[in-house]
């Protein structure tokens, strides 16, 4: 689990800034994973260690799960239904079930690892409760076992409770919706509430009330 620790904070510094630095210390070494190493593609979009140590890292051309020594890399499957449902992933989070959900560029994906096969949601123009984009940047579980979800246009919220998606739009002139379309960012507080932010400012989402409050940039504001 050490050695497992040690490459998760070398990818993350991979990822963040395309450099390795070298230690001057001579007991120390750094390990670089190429695609020949079993890496479905170096371009590297997201990294998370689950509750079981396992890396599980979100490429351009599939998921890969690293356990300390080996790649397993889940793509998706022409005509397979229970496979992820895009080989772009973009985001991936554990819920407290310990279930992956995976952000990808064609719908989103829930991973069973019982079964070991894939749960896909996508976009359903005949249902206004299916997730209105099946582009999507990010997945976020909060302390309620609700998952929110970045796509294009939308946040959305996800009750797995009624299988429902529930569509956050943007609306410039009306300040208790999201502040804009292109989210960076979802969090949520010590007080439950979910803040999201956005190329047009910070969000804060109060769950109880379902309004947004904003917080934007002014250029005359001197506090």
């Amino acid at each position: 689990m050490r050695r497992i620790r040690y490459i998760l904070f070398l990818l993350i510094c991979l990822c963040s800034s395309g450099v390795l630095v070298y230690s001057q210390n001579s007991s120390s070494r750094v390990e670089l994973f190429t695609i020949e190493d079993g890496l479905a593609q170096t371009g590297v979009n997201c990294i998370i260690q689950d509750s079981r140590g396992f890396l599980w890292i979100g490429t351009q051309d599939g998921l890969n799960r690293y356990d300390g020594y080996n790649f397993f890399v889940y793509r998706n499957r022409h005509n397979d239904s229970t496979s992820i449902c895009d080989n772009f992933i973009r985001s991936v989070c554990e819920d407290k079930s310990g279930n992956l959900w995976i952000a990808t560029n064609n719908g989103l994906s829930m991973f069973d690892r019982k079964s070991g096969n894939f749960l896909n949601y996508y976009h359903d123009p005949g249902n206004p409760f299916s997730i209105s984009d099946n582009s999507l940047f990010c997945v976020y579980e909060d302390r309620e076992g609700i998952l929110w979800i970045k796509t294009v246009e939308t946040l959305e919220k996800f009750d797995r409770n009624t299988g429902k998606f529930i569509h956050y739009n943007h609306f410039s002139d009306v300040f208790t919706y999201v502040s804009g379309t292109r989210y960076f960012s979802i969090l949520e507080d010590s007080q439950g509430k979910i803040w999201v932010g956005t190329k047009d400012g910070l969000n804060c989402f109060d769950k109880k009330l379902e309004v947004f409050e904003r917080f934007e940039y002014k250029d005359n504001d001197n506090e």
